[in-house]
């Protein structure tokens, strides 16, 4: 989403469109904008690599300026391949992913009204991961239902961490005190007090 294209189609917060107290969004999803085209550091070109860094990290920027003036007070955002280990050759996906995993936990820092959890969505098969590599190991209903989940209070614990879409829901919220008071499922450095 681009200032531009949102200023263009009159869909910008800003002009007041958005002013109705009915015009609250309550579980808004924010997702992948695109799957730059996998390739070594150093063969990429770097209008490819600002293009990724544009379309991903700039996008969830903008999604989320565009969005704060639509929030519900009690409103629950989620957002990968920020914190796997290496693959070689998707280092420019995983770069945004982990500026936007960044880039969301401070919007929860400033916004402790908000409950933001960052989302791993699983591997679907779709036109968008089609040039990764990688074959679909997820059904669609999988990041959709558990999107869902995450929406409800029972998943209030998960509020400023990270999850996948493919963990047993029963067993996180087992783990739910645990998970909550502590930096459990936190992007951060193990055992690095900061």
């Amino acid at each position: 989403m681009s200032l531009r294209i949102e200023k263009s189609s009159g869909l910008y917060p800003g002009d007041g469109n958005f002013s109705s107290p009915h015009s609250k969004l309550n579980r808004p999803v924010v997702r992948l904008q695109t799957q730059p085209q996998a390739s070594t550091l150093i063969l990429t070109q770097a209008t490819n690599f600002y293009q990724g860094l544009e379309m991903n990290s700039g996008s969830a920027f903008n999604t989320i300026q565009a969005m704060m003036l639509l929030l519900a007070a009690d409103a629950t955002v989620s957002s990968g391949i920020a914190h796997i280990d290496l693959v070689p050759q998707l280092w420019l996906s995983a770069t945004a992913k982990l500026a936007d995993a960044k880039l969301f936990g401070y919007l929860q820092a400033e916004n402790p009204n908000l409950r933001i959890i960052n989302v791993q969505p699983g591997v679907v098969t779709r036109e968008l991961n089609s040039g990764s590599g990688f074959q679909g190991q997820d059904e669609v209903e999988l990041p959709a239902q558990f999107h869902l989940w995450l929406a409800s209070p029972e998943a209030g614990f998960l509020k400023g961490k990270f999850v996948w879409v493919n963990w047993d829901v029963d067993e996180l919220k087992a783990r739910a005190d645990e998970i909550k008071n502590s930096r459990l499922l936190k992007v951060l450095l193990n055992r690095v007090p900061m």
